[in-house]
């Protein structure tokens, strides 16, 4: 049996999906938001991920790939299994980390839906709050903005290869190249390179909002959505 094929099939017992299809080509775009690359496998460093496993263990991380260090009990590995048509865990923690191309939208719904479901989730995604995927989509009723800019992780190939498209189009506009990339790895495949050109929010849906903002209020501003009396 095929390796997708068996991770499809482990899926569908742990949470009663009937069908289990593979991710669109929307569903793993090439470009995500502002950083370009040929490189999906954005992963969640340290820094982040260690504020989060202070609110419990990570049960389940539905967008994953094959270097995570999320090291969460379940997962879908993007992007053979579609976590988009299976209902998610209700019994522990879910951290979220999106594809950060077309398919934000659709996973910002996902995430908002399966909280009304009753899961906990934190969903790392960028400040959006003027897109309709944040204000319709994910409508986050707790969020931490992060201070500062994240360092995702990425293997070396993907930052080498910005690297080289930079030189291209500095050549073809006749001007310096940019200095090669100066990196860390931090795994046997991912480096700490680059800062995102973007700010992040970690978002949090779930019954213990005093212990998120207890976790998280070191790490940045934190924010609450209000409902008005009509």
């Amino acid at each position: 049996m095929p390796r997708g094929k068996q991770r499809n099939n482990a899926q569908a017992m742990l949470f009663g999906a009937d069908v289990i299809a593979p991710y669109a080509e929307e569903m793993y775009s090439p470009s995500r938001i502002t950083l370009e690359s040929a490189d999906e496998n954005w992963c969640s460093c340290e820094e982040v991920l260690a504020p989060v496993r202070l609110m419990g263990p990570i049960v389940f991380d539905p967008f994953s790939n094959p270097f995570s260090l999320v090291g969460a009990l379940r997962s879908c590995m993007l992007p053979d299994e579609d976590s988009l048509r299976i209902d998610w865990p209700l019994d522990g923690l879910i951290y979220c980390n999106p594809p950060y191309g077309r398919a934000l939208g659709a996973c910002a719904e996902k995430i908002a839906q399966q909280a009304r479901r009753g899961c906990e989730i934190i969903t790392c995604v960028p400040v959006r709050v003027d897109t309709e995927w944040w204000r319709l989509g994910l409508k986050p009723m707790i969020w931490c903005a992060w201070a500062g800019r994240l360092y995702f992780l990425e293997t070396p190939g993907a930052l080498e290869a910005r690297w080289m498209a930079r030189c291209e189009a500095a050549r073809q506009q006749n001007r310096q190249p940019p200095p090669k990339p100066k990196y860390k790895m931090v795994s046997e495949h991912l480096a700490k390179g680059e800062s995102a050109t973007f700010a992040s929010a970690l978002c949090y849906a779930g019954p213990r909002q005093n212990e998120f903002m207890h976790h998280f209020a070191k790490h940045g501003e934190l924010y609450q959505r209000v409902a008005l009396a009509a």
